[in-house]
């Protein structure tokens, strides 16, 4: 049988325990805490640009030009010096593959010489703000007249796709 005073005596113990947990909450421990990264620099480039000499004649009479517009971006970090090449085929076929057209590929408007590396030796230097953000690099192509002025009609494309490669 409880008794008043063993009740008295249980809540003095209940209230002594208490007590000490919230005497013991007050004492606190400090840490350092190190935070640390490694930031690494790098270029992207988009995954499709495109290059369409649309349609046009064997009898144009003149070189054939296009560009790539916004289709290519490029992406680079700051502190970077990107260089650029593209590898592959400088050849559109037809259908057959049996009647290439040459065309030329550079980073100056109007193509006039092919002078976009195609990774030997240094690839081509270009102007890109690094800034993380994506920016239009235009690449320009020109198919001479005398590269299609006797070839058949119809629709021509690459064999496969050229590479476009950025280095830093």
């Amino acid at each position: 049988m409880f008794t008043k005073y063993k009740i008295e005596l249980l809540a003095a113990a209940v209230t002594s325990i208490a007590l000490s947990g919230a005497a013991s909450a007050v004492t606190t421990q400090t840490g350092n805490l190190t935070v640390s990264a490694t930031l690494t620099s790098a270029c992207s480039v988009s995954a499709s640009p495109a290059i369409s000499f649309a349609s046009f004649s064997t009898l144009a009479g003149a070189d054939q030009t296009a560009d790539s517009g916004t289709s290519l971006q490029v992406a680079c970090s700051a502190g970077l010096t990107p260089v650029m090449f593209v590898s592959g085929t400088r050849t559109m076929v037809d259908g057959g593959g049996l009647n290439p057209i040459a065309f030329n590929l550079s980073l100056t408007s109007g193509a006039a010489a092919n002078d976009l590396v195609i990774a030997i030796g240094p690839a081509t230097s270009f102007g890109l703000t690094q800034d993380g953000a994506p920016h239009a690099v235009v690449l320009y192509a020109r198919v001479p007249l005398a590269n299609f002025a006797s070839k058949v009609a119809g629709a021509y494309a690459t064999a496969a796709p050229l590479v476009v490669t950025v280095s830093y």
